[in-house]
C-alpha cells in the first residue's frame, strides 16, 4: 500500500478539506508509481477519497501511458475520478 497517497487522503478526510483534489503518479515500468508500490493500489486509495476528482499520469515514458491509463480505469469510476494524461518530459 502506498503510504504517502494514504496519508494525503486521510488528511483530507480528518481535516474536512471541502476543495477538489486530485493526484498525479509517475512510472518508469509502466506498472508501477516510481516509490514501487501498485499504480492500481495507488489509484485505489485515491479514488476512494470523495475529495478526489482526478487521478494523472505526468513525466512518464510515453510509451507506458496507455496502459497506465486502462490499469487506472480498472479502479477509477468517472462518476468520481477521471484518468488525466499530463505527458511531459522531466529530467
Amino acid at each position: 500500500m502506498s503510504l504517502f497517497v494514504q496519508a494525503y487522503v486521510e488528511l483530507l478526510k480528518e481535516e474536512d478539506i471541502k476543495i477538489p483534489a486530485w493526484f498525479s503518479f509517475n512510472s518508469k515500468d509502466g506498472v508501477n508509481v516510481v516509490s514501487g508500490d501498485s499504480l492500481l493500489d495507488c489509484a485505489s486509495i485515491a479514488e476512494s477519497c470523495q475529495n478526489v476528482v482526478a487521478v494523472g499520469i505526468n513525466c512518464t515514458p510515453p510509451r507506458f501511458i496507455h496502459g497506465l491509463i486502462l490499469s487506472i480505469k480498472k479502479v477509477c469510476f468517472l462518476s468520481s475520478c477521471y484518468s488525466l494524461v499530463d505527458v511531459f518530459k522531466c529530467s
